[in-house]
């Protein structure tokens, strides 16, 4: 069973971790490294790597970033991941992903 919670929209919750998400866990998802700099690129170029940048516990206050300026420039890292990963893997199952200890 996958249960996700939504606290703000797909673009921060899902797009702005993705390039760090694939790249610590490449090992089990096993995608090119031209995968993972493509995305890693796209991160940067549409901001998602300074707000990744800016997310801190404690917070330091509100998280600047335009979410619907991004939403229209071909921001969609998770969804490049994850289509990648189903190449790799067809079975691939992103509620059933397990990649030893959960940091």
């Amino acid at each position: 069973m996958c249960i996700a919670g939504c606290l703000t929209g797909s673009l921060i919750l899902e797009y702005a971790p993705a390039a760090r998400w694939a790249r610590k866990r490449n090992d089990v998802l096993k995608l090119s490294e031209d995968v993972l700099r493509h995305v890693e690129a796209v991160s940067e170029e549409c901001g998602l790597e300074d707000l990744m940048n800016q997310a801190t516990y404690p917070p330091n206050g509100a998280l600047r970033f335009n979410e619907s300026t991004a939403e229209f420039r071909n921001c969609a890292t998770f969804d490049e991941v994850y289509d990648a990963a189903k190449q790799v893997n067809p079975c691939f199952d992103i509620c059933e992903f397990h990649a030893g200890s959960h940091e």
